[in-house]
């Protein structure tokens, strides 16, 4: 079994409100990468012309790291954040993957649906398509994809 679960989902919001939920009712520990990002390199950020986005870029790659080699934790990062890592297959390594497949519309044009979800099928351990987003419902759909996919 893995010691960690990372949750994406293209709504991050959401995803964060369900970790949440989640690792209470699985005592364990929540994480929140971009909100990390935000916090210890706010610094960096605000002079990120300066030094330029490969280092920016280098940096929010270690606080990708850092968060998944901690243990029992469940841990959410946006989809953007993720794109940054240059395989993202690695958070497998050491974490259990979930993508939340929600009725969200995407606001990035970058990345349509279609693309976004072959992309996390190759990804993620475990696919959830919600129809709804309701915080407690979808965190018990979790827990029982996470139940049956370890038994």
């Amino acid at each position: 079994m893995k010691k960690n679960i990372c949750i994406l989902c293209r709504d991050n919001d959401f995803a964060k409100k369900v970790a949440y939920v989640l690792s209470r009712e699985l005592d364990m520990f929540f994480a929140d990468v971009d909100d990390m990002i935000a916090y210890n390199l706010a610094d960096l950020m605000s002079i990120k012309d300066k030094i330029g986005e490969e280092y920016i870029n280098d940096k929010i790659k270690g606080q990708i790291s850092m968060v998944s080699s901690f243990e029992n934790t469940i841990y959410t990062l946006s989809i953007r954040t993720m794109n940054i890592m240059e395989e993202p297959q690695k958070l497998q390594n050491d974490s259990l993957v979930i993508f939340l497949d929600t009725p969200t519309k995407i606001r990035r044009e970058q990345i349509t649906k279609d693309n976004l979800v072959k992309i996390m099928r190759k990804i993620a351990d475990i696919f959830v398509t919600l129809d709804n987003k309701r915080t407690k419902e979808s965190a018990n759909i979790i827990k029982k994809q996470i139940l049956e996919k370890y038994k």
